[in-house]
């Protein structure tokens, strides 16, 4: 095989990467380990963990702290969802058949979907495979083609065809935004190209060689999953995630026991190979994981893979992805250069204790590395905005009552009788206007400012969602019982003879 210079690139930071034995495994530093996760339970809020330090010959120590949505002890064999953990799973099936031949990183995705189209006047013949996986194909990060839970056709032979209404917010290859869709569109060009559904040839390809045995890629293989929790009103609360039929892909509904995404964390940290099989060449590995668009002064993204800066001063490069669902949120960090990885998955999780949850694998990583670990951060920003919404929330409602009371003339007395109509109806205009202003902030404003739709907002953080949806009702009561005033006024004003 004749490698690109990208290729080689790669590979030459692979064979420097890659130990050529494993480390010897420090038991004091495992434990260090184990009693940062632990306390961390306590930190954050999250009612369980599970997790697994991996070497390139394979789980080293794996812990189970805590209890699930069942209230049942987390063990080794509790099941959790992954969430974008699906990521660099789909990015691993689809260099497989890089590898076969079958698929080109920098062909177009016309050559395999030639149904593939979008909205708008971008040249998206120019889109790629290797855009999709870099997600750098120009879709905008919140889109409707994700979390559809209403199992309608076959999945992604719908999401390509859906893709026909979305406009794409930058040209192929010129911005790195985070957008699921990439890796639906991934998901259809591997059924495209195998003749098989997506779910079927991840298990032949990738699961099943790995013996990831009890993978949830399917809704048949959730029914002994635990409820997760999301957080509420600062609180955990069990919830079931629904079930995504495309989200094998992308991440909307994957996942499994720690022990098998630590078999898929040793393949990556052992380049492509495991228990004597060879599941990706060496090369291919390097590539996915070796960061091509930067994100920011410390951190890229490759194939499916972030690649990172923060443990160099340890010595080691640091690879990495995180995922999250309704529920639950999990993690994968490769630490090539020390010869070990990590695997942290957790039963709770909200967007807004993102940066938190994530920091709890980070830091742990760190300390396998050879640092100190940090408790993870507050999220002092979470509490603000809550308090912030709930007053905005408790001043609607107290508008609605004092607009009914005026309304049933509770305070007639006090000069709320007849009056000329521009004294009457130039304070309700204002009045409906702020009211429609606020309820269209709440409900639009916001989420776009914010960069989700009002229903993933609801899913994944439905405390700030309700808090929303009742700043905007209480808007539009203010701004009803308004006109209502305004009206009864004018028509005193009118039997009264006023002028």
């Amino acid at each position: 095989m004749i490698l690109s210079m990208r290729g080689a690139i790669a590979l030459v930071a692979l064979l420097l990467a890659v130990p050529a034995a494993p480390p010897d495994v420090d038991d004091d530093l495992l434990s260090r380990v184990d009693s940062t996760l632990e306390e961390s339970l306590s930190d954050t809020g999250v009612p369980g963990l599970a997790y697994a330090v991996v070497t390139p010959d394979g789980a080293q120590r794996v812990g189970a702290f805590g209890h699930d949505g069942n209230d049942a002890p987390v063990t080794a064999d509790t099941p959790f969802l992954w969430g974008s953990i699906a990521k660099p799973v789909a990015s691993t099936a689809v260099l497989t058949l890089v590898e076969s031949g079958q698929v080109e990183l920098d062909a177009p995705v016309r050559r395999y979907l030639p149904e593939f189209d979008l909205a708008g006047p971008s040249d998206i013949s120019r889109i790629t495979v290797r855009h999709l996986l870099e997600q750098t194909s120009g879709f905008p990060e919140d889109t409707p083609l994700t979390d559809r839970f209403d199992e309608i056709g076959d999945p992604y032979e719908r999401a390509v065809r859906d893709l026909a209404d979305i406009a794409p917010q930058s040209e192929p290859g010129v911005a790195h935004t985070y957008s699921s869709v990439n890796y639906l569109i991934i998901g259809a060009i591997v059924e495209a190209v195998t003749g098989e559904s997506y779910t079927s040839y991840l298990r032949r390809a990738v699961l099943e060689p790995l013996e990831m045995d009890t993978v949830i890629i399917e809704d048949s293989d959730g029914q002994g999953l635990p409820p997760g929790h999301r957080v509420t009103f600062g609180r955990p609360v069990a919830f079931d995630a629904p079930y995504d039929p495309a989200g094998a892909s992308y991440g909307g509904y994957m996942g499994g026991t720690v022990e098998d995404l630590a078999a898929f964390a040793t393949v990556h940290l052992n380049g492509g190979e495991v228990g004597g099989q060879r599941l990706l060449e060496a090369e291919q590995v390097a590539e996915a994981h070796e960061g091509a668009i930067t994100l920011s002064d410390s951190m890229s993204y490759g194939l499916g893979w972030r690649e990172d800066s923060r443990n160099q001063d340890l010595g080691t490069v640091t690879y990495w992805h995180g995922g999250a669902v309704s529920g639950y949120h999990a993690i994968v960090v490769l630490l090539p250069e020390a010869g070990y990885g990590l695997v942290v998955l957790q039963n709770a999780y909200s967007d807004l204790l993102d940066d938190q949850v994530v920091s709890v694998g980070l830091n742990a990583a760190r300390i396998l590395a050879g640092g100190t670990g940090e408790v993870p951060a507050s999220a002092p920003a979470y509490w603000w905005l809550l308090v912030a919404l709930s007053t905005v929330v408790v001043t609607g409602a107290a508008l609605t009552v004092d607009t009914v009371r005026r309304l049933l003339g509770v305070r007639s007395a006090e000069g709320e009788g007849p009056a000329p109509a521009r004294r009457v109806w130039a304070p309700t205009l204002a009045w409906v206007l702020g009211a429609a202003c606020v309820a269209w902030l709440a409900v639009v404003g916001f989420p776009a400012w914010a960069g989700f739709g009002m229903r993933t907002i609801l899913l994944f953080t439905p405390d700030i969602g309700w808090l929303l949806v009742a700043i905007a009702a209480t808007g539009i009561c203010v701004a009803g019982l308004r006109i209502a005033l305004a009206v009864v006024r004018t028509r005193a004003r009118r039997s009264r003879g006023a002028v």
